[in-house]
């Protein structure tokens, strides 16, 4: 990833100003040096990771206390470094490996509540994008560990052969499995995020992934700046030119030197016109250049591959291309229809504001009209309650009106036992006033009687036996009712209403 330092990582720290950032597969540390020097990192610390670190004594020493060696897997000591701001991952590449490190690393700024990391993923294309590769295939789990090879990788071609390419140990047999592959754990640790991301593809040197949050972006809006950057054709371009000249620059580096031919007079004895023969080079030298000659073979085998895998990829970014051409073609025709889709949707604006506009007088009239029928229904339960008061005193009248004719029947049941009474008091009245009038017609026999009952007092006799009308007078006024009224004082008469009679005088 380090010959990508330049065009990518080294803007990218530039506008981060990481404070704390981590590095896997640190190696001999070629990046590791170039990210500490890059602008915008001067106060960053970096955790460089790696089972075998190579690191140059030197630069462990120029760092200071910038610089943290982690001698182990990136998943052992990952859990135990702080949250950081950048991460540069280029250990493992296999699906494995890189989706436990996105893991940790997301769970150590969800716990500190602080925003996920911008992370560089190497090796997101040709071979390990969608296949496996293996540095110690013991330390990956039985259930995510491939069938794998010690065999080499071809561009274009599937399955491993011996003229292939090592840039592993080991390298699963299959490609395109399901978890399998360094760009197939970037899609699904982004698929199993709650967050937002942003994700750019950096074709060229076995490509990179950049991977930046919202949250992040929101802190620095310098990166969007370089994402767009990084996206534009114009970096493409410059991309593709970069790594036209690596290919060339290996075919020169590594093509085999033409063989001068022998001149046909070294037989015969030199001319003395011709010039003297050359001097032959000493032993040390041509073991030396033959040495050289041997590395740069085999740097030219390597050189050799990876330009068939820029070929590889080369045709696969045309494929992309043409897929992308056709998918623009699509886009345009949705942006044709989504245009034709907005007219129509102008139109349905427009009928539905007159829509709206009815609907809103409608409501006006629904809602005077619930009034309405509020006051109405007010006025009705009033009503019911005046008819609900009205049916109980109407009932009470009817009880009342039953009482008063069940006293009436009283009464006049009463009144007319007392009617009876009455004409039988009459009767016995009349038969008394008949008795009376016939007994005691008139005064001076009331008198006579009197004076004699005086007389008899006065001479000592004993009463006369009453006649038998005095006895029917007797028993007449003790039939008679008693006097009504008291007597007035000095009244003449008694107690009894009589008036008193008179005394004759004797003189």
């Amino acid at each position: 990833m380090h010959r990508l330092f330049g065009p990518v990582i080294a803007p990218l720290i530039e506008a981060l100003e990481p404070r704390r950032a981590i590095e896997t597969g640190a190696g001999t540390g070629r990046l590791t040096e170039r990210v500490l020097d890059a602008p915008g990192a001067e106060r960053a610390v970096l955790h460089a990771i790696d089972p075998v670190p190579r690191l140059d004594p030197g630069l462990l020493a120029r760092a200071g206390g910038r610089l943290e060696v982690h001698a182990e897997r990136a998943i052992g000591a990952i859990g135990r470094i702080e949250p950081v701001d950048l991460a540069l991952l280029d250990g493992d590449p296999n699906w494995y490996s890189v989706h436990s490190e996105l893991t940790l690393l997301l769970r150590a700024a969800e716990r500190e509540g602080l925003a996920a990391p911008l992370a560089v993923v190497h090796n997101v294309h040709w071979p390990f994008g969608r296949r496996d590769g293996y540095y110690d295939p013991a330390a990956i789990p039985p259930a995510h560990l491939r069938e794998h090879t010690q065999l080499g990788l071809l561009p274009g071609q599937r399955d491993p052969s011996e003229e292939g390419l090592g840039l592993t140990p080991w390298c699963a047999r299959r490609d395109f499995e399901p978890r399998s592959g360094v760009l197939s754990a970037v899609e699904d640790a982004i698929a199993a995020s709650e967050l937002e991301w942003t994700v750019l593809e950096v074709p060229g040197f076995h490509g990179v992934a950049v991977m930046a949050e919202a949250r992040r972006l929101a802190e620095r809006p310098a990166l969007v700046a370089v994402l767009e950057k990084l996206r534009s054709a114009a970096f493409l371009g410059e991309q593709a030119r970069r790594a036209e000249s690596a290919r060339l620059a290996a075919e020169a580096g590594l093509a085999e030197p033409v063989a001068a031919p022998e001149p046909a007079s070294l037989a015969e004895p030199p001319s003395p016109v011709e010039p003297p023969s050359p001097t032959e080079p000493e032993p040390g030298l041509v073991a030396e250049l033959e040495s050289e000659r041997t590395a740069l073979l085999a740097d030219l085998a390597e050189q050799r591959a990876r330009r068939g895998a820029l070929e590889w990829r080369l045709e696969r970014l045309d494929a992309d291309l043409r897929a992308q051409g056709r998918r623009l073609e699509a886009q345009a025709a949705e942006r044709e229809a989504a245009v034709e889709a907005r007219v129509r949707l102008e139109e349905a604006s427009a009928a539905l504001g007159s829509e709206r506009q009815a609907a809103k007088a409608l409501r006006e009239q629904v809602a005077a009209l619930e009034k309405e029928a509020e006051l109405r229904a007010r006025e009705l339960r009033e009503a019911s309650e005046r008819e609900r008061l009205a049916q109980g005193r109407l009932a009470h009248r009817e009880e009342a009106l039953q009482a008063s004719q069940s006293e009436r029947e009283r009464l006049a049941a009463e009144a007319d036992r007392l009617g009876a009474g009455l004409l039988a008091a009459r009767a016995q009245l009349e038969e008394i006033a008949e008795l009376l009038d016939g007994a005691g017609r008139s005064r001076w026999a009331r008198f006579r009687r009197w004076l004699g009952r005086v007389t008899r007092a006065a001479t000592f006799r004993g009463p006369a036996p009453p006649s038998a009308l005095e006895a029917a007078r007797a028993r007449a006024e003790r039939a008679l009712p008693a006097p009504a009224a008291r007597p007035e004082p000095g009244d003449p008469r008694g107690a009894r209403g009589e008036p008193e009679p008179q005394r004759e005088s004797t003189g």
